[in-house]
């Protein structure tokens, strides 16, 4: 039910957040290794795909256009359970 692994794009580890022992085990390793660490790092540049302030606002904006364009249009995008399969009042009862 978490969307960390979303978030996360395959490339970290996910553990327990009350599992401190697990925790204590991988960043022991990342500190033992640095190897490991530096790989781990360039896995993350090369595939990371990060989304800048300036994307999510022209998405968002986007997202709201379109529901603007909607409304313009005389239907709701959006409509909540309550109403959404009541008749419209152009439409009659």
């Amino acid at each position: 039910t978490s969307s960390m692994p979303e978030a996360g794009q395959g490339l970290v580890g996910h553990l327990d957040p009350l599992d401190f022992a697990a925790w204590y085990r991988a960043i022991e390793r990342l500190i033992a290794d640095p190897a490991a660490l530096a790989e781990h790092e360039a896995v993350i540049r090369r595939q990371a795909s990060l989304v800048t302030w300036e994307d999510c606002c022209r998405d968002l904006l986007a997202q709201i256009d379109e529901v603007a364009r909607g409304h313009r249009r005389g239907r709701t995008a959006l409509p909540d359970e309550s109403t959404a399969n009541a008749p419209r009042a152009s439409e009659g009862s």
